[in-house]
Parts: C-alpha cells; sequence; structure tokens
C-alpha cells in the first residue's frame, strides 16, 4: 500500500505500522516515511503519558467517550475582541456553553489550563 501511495502521490506523508522488526526496511523502502512498530507505539505512549499526562488523559477521555460526540476547537481572537485579557473563568465558556477548555495561548506562550474532570 506504500509503494502504490507513493506513486499516486509523491508528496504524502506515509506512516506505515509494522508488525515486526524485520518489515520495518522493507515498507521504508517501499515509500513509508515513519513505520511504528507495536513496541514502538507502547514506549511513545508511555513517554506520552509521563511527559504529557493531562493531554494523554483528555485525549484518552474523548476517544473513549460514548455516546456523547466530543470536537476539540481552536478558538483564535482578534485583539479587539471581547474576551482578549479575560481569564477563561471570566470568559464563562462551561457555564454558559457546557464548553471544557483544555488550554490557551497568548502569543508564543501556551498553557494546559484545566486537569480533566472525572466525573
Amino acid at each position: 500500500m506504500a509503494l502504490t501511495a507513493r506513486e499516486l502521490n509523491p508528496n504524502i506523508v506515509i506512516v506505515s505500522r509494522a508488525e515486526n522488526e524485520s518489515s520495518v526496511k522493507k515498507l521504508i523502502k517501499a515509500g513509508a516515511n515513519k513505520v511504528i512498530t507495536p513496541y514502538e507505539e507502547g514506549a511513545i505512549k508511555i513517554a506520552e503519558y509521563l511527559t504529557k499526562r493531562e493531554i494523554v488523559e483528555i485525549v484518552d477521555f474523548i476517544i473513549n467517550a460514548e455516546p456523547v460526540q466530543y470536537a476539540i476547537k481552536q478558538l483564535v481572537l482578534d485583539k479587539h475582541h471581547p474576551l482578549v485579557n479575560k481569564t477563561l473563568r471570566e470568559a464563562g465558556f462551561r457555564q454558559k456553553h457546557g464548553l471544557l477548555e483544555i488550554g490557551i495561548r497568548r502569543g508564543e506562550k501556551r498553557s494546559l489550563i484545566h486537569r480533566l474532570m472525572k466525573s
């Protein structure tokens, strides 16, 4: 499949999953940019959990949640928007709209605002 995808679109990013180490070189040769093995996948998940636990918990919650539909959206405000320079509490997204804020970015500074609340 990697070879066919590469032929159809030479610029496509191809990430493949190999069941064992012996298949990694073959998939790279066939055109995959990145090949992940089950062991590597597990190691990545462990590393992400240890370094970015809050984000992993939120994403796992969203992926495993049923039957409610969740979506992650980014809200970009221009400098004249009434919410600029307000805290998330002052904005009242949860109270007014039932939204869970995950994070905030002001300029290049990013912060995780809420831990996932377990109900």
